[in-house]
């Protein structure tokens, strides 16, 4: 947002100049952003995996996949921000009939407690390798792929130039989950050199980006986030969540695929659970008050 403030400089009202721009300067000092930050990103600096290069607290140790029917071990070759040994990519090799088997690179995360999600990705293939490749999501592992408005992805043979997605918007029911699914699928059978792909043609992927805006940003922050604990944390399944307001609150928590393993509704101060039969993993505990305003905390279960 600008604000453009226009003046006729005249001796009578320079007063009145010096008020109007100091107005200016506290109306722009008190616009609020709503900045985009990264969830998780995936860079490949080292020659080793496919595991994200840095993530947020509720995205630990993610890795991007190649579809079932790929066995071969990745190539990791130059990437966008330099020749190797500084910086690589995923490289990888049997795309053929990628269609008709809907050969992808794959991968998951978690939105909680982000909107507003946008996707970046940077992709290139040889001349034999696969041309078009098309952005699909789902919610939670038992959810149905669909396919990302403004997706489709045409590679070239190029210096990462065409097989470009800059910040493509994730549907709304992307928003705030525990498990978010991701997949770049072979579109055609097309290579870059506009014949069929061969079985040595190679896709390149990097740089992919996931960012979101972190709830409650640009609005006036509720205290709910100040007023719920979680203790311990991990815990054995045994734990207590404070509620320093006792007012009634929503209990929501799920598993990372998004299965609900507790609900619950309670004006308590302390609620305690037991929640040992569950299987060891992280949750995510969802507060939600009468006013709708929510929270989102991770819950470790040893």
């Amino acid at each position: 947002m600008k604000i453009f403030c226009t003046f006729v400089a005249t001796k009578k009202n320079n007063n009145m100049k010096k008020i109007l721009l100091l107005l200016c300067l506290v109306m722009a000092i008190n616009i609020t952003v709503s900045a985009q930050d990264s969830i998780v990103t995936y860079r490949f600096k080292v020659n080793k995996d496919s595991s994200q290069t840095w993530g947020n607290a509720y995205n630990v140790d993610n890795i991007v996949l190649r579809d079932a029917t790929y066995h071969p071990l990745y190539a990791y070759t130059s990437g966008v921000d330099g020749n190797s040994p500084l910086d690589y990519c995923l490289s990888s090799t049997v795309w053929t009939l990628g269609l008709d088997s809907l050969k992808n690179y794959y991968t998951s995360f978690a939105t909680t407690a982000y909107t507003n999600i946008l996707v970046s990705s940077r992709q290139k293939s040889s001349t034999t390798g696969p041309r078009d490749f098309k952005l699909q999501y789902k919610v939670g592992a038992p959810g149905t792929w669909a396919d990302v408005t403004g997706g489709t992805v045409v590679c070239a043979n190029d210096a990462w130039i065409s097989g470009t997605l800059t910040d493509i918007a994730l549907p709304l029911d992307c928003d705030n989950q525990p498990s978010v699914y991701l997949r770049w699928v072979v579109n055609t059978n097309t290579s870059v050199g506009l014949a069929t792909i061969a079985a040595a043609g190679t896709s390149r992927i990097d740089n992919i980006v996931i960012k979101g805006t972190a709830m409650g940003v640009g609005i006036k922050t509720n205290d709910l986030n100040q007023n719920i604990s979680i203790y311990p944390n991990p815990s054995n399944g045994n734990f207590t969540i404070t509620n320093a307001s006792e007012k009634s609150v929503s209990i929501e928590i799920m598993d990372l695929v998004g299965k609900l393993v507790f609900q619950s509704q309670s004006a308590e101060r302390y609620v305690k659970l037991d929640l040992a039969d569950v299987n060891k993993g992280v949750y995510f505990v969802r507060i939600t008050d009468q006013s709708g305003n929510k929270v989102v905390k991770k819950l470790v279960i040893k």
